[in-house]
């Protein structure tokens, strides 16, 4: 089984100077000792200085495995195990990790579980990384500047009160025209009302208008999804208008 760590959510280990990973070198890694009374014992890593990315993580029993470390398409870093030593040669190792730091190099997250390349992003996952991309300021708007705050925010108040509970499950690749038009008829319907926070028994709505601004934000984030590479093609070929033509 493959093991990830999201390094923006985890303390590193200690890193060794970076030497050509041997055999040799790699049975004179030692176990990681404590630094101090009352402190936890953390892995620690040694990288290649020929292969950028590919290294051994040593942990505190003495288990050797070999990883990669990498940046992912959203631009998170990431480190994953690839093989443990002693069932994997360090040359099988840096084989399978040259493949996938290729892989990488082509703007592909190598790690990705096959059930994911199979079905494909739901909705959930290509909004999320919408949000992440756009308040970084990489996802351009209309104007041909970085998407303003305040959009964002009601984006982001739209997808997590409309959007994720009534289609955030759902993988792109499946969602017809049918679903969208039933989860706007949902939201206009008050489906997916819900109390404000902090306010005294005021409610987000429904309507016609807030389900048409609903999916006219949904349209654009698949627009963006399909012109980075994320997705295929965009599902919500015209926001749907409130009211009769």
């Amino acid at each position: 089984m493959v093991e990830e760590e999201n390094l923006s959510d985890n303390p590193v280990g200690s890193d060794m100077a970076m030497e050509k990973l041997t055999k040799r070198f790699v049975d004179g890694l030692e176990t990681p000792k404590p630094v101090g009374v009352g402190l936890r014992v953390r892995e620690t890593f040694a990288w290649d200085r020929e292969l950028r990315g590919f290294g051994v993580q040593v942990m505190p029993s003495g288990l050797k495995s070999f990883v990669i470390q990498y940046r992912t398409p959203e631009g998170k870093p990431k480190r994953a195990v690839i093989g443990r030593y002693g069932l994997m040669t360090v040359e099988e190792a840096r084989r399978l990790a040259h493949e996938k730091l290729v892989a990488v190099s082509k703007g592909l997250d190598p790690m990705e579980s096959p059930d994911r390349k199979v079905r494909g992003f739901t909705v959930a996952e290509v909004c999320d990384w919408y949000l992440t991309e756009a308040e970084a300021g990489r996802i351009i708007g209309r104007s041909r500047r970085p998407i303003k705050a305040s959009t964002l925010a009601m984006d982001r108040s739209r997808i997590e009160v409309h959007i994720k509970p009534l289609l955030g499950k759902r993988p792109i690749a499946a969602l017809k025209l049918g679903d969208i038009e039933g989860a706007q008829a949902d939201i206009a319907a008050g489906k997916t009302s819900k109390p404000r926070p902090g306010s005294r028994g005021g409610a987000t709505t429904g309507g016609e208008g807030v389900a048409a601004r609903t999916m006219s934000t949904l349209h654009p984030i698949f627009e963006h999804s399909v012109r980075l590479g994320k997705i295929d093609t965009n599902p919500v070929v015209c926001p749907l208008k409130s009211g009769p033509p």
